[in-house]
């Protein structure tokens, strides 16, 4: 299987008005990518340029799409 696309980078020192941005990058994920169960000490942020997908977290389930 062909690893998928991923390009990240680091912003050790921006701040934007009290929001710290450690990292940033693309990735092209996989069809069915789950990630968890687990917390993170940090907020993810998405934004979705094609495609469609689900997000759940606790009982909630949110439609994803460009």
């Amino acid at each position: 299987m062909e690893e998928p696309f991923k390009k990240f980078f680091n912003f050790p020192h921006a701040n934007m008005n009290g929001i710290v941005i450690n990292t940033g990058g693309i990735s092209q994920t996989e069809p069915n990518h789950i990630w968890g169960p687990g917390i993170r000490t940090y907020y993810l942020m998405h934004y979705v340029i094609s495609g469609t997908g689900w997000y759940h977290v606790s009982k909630n389930q949110y439609r994803l799409k460009a």
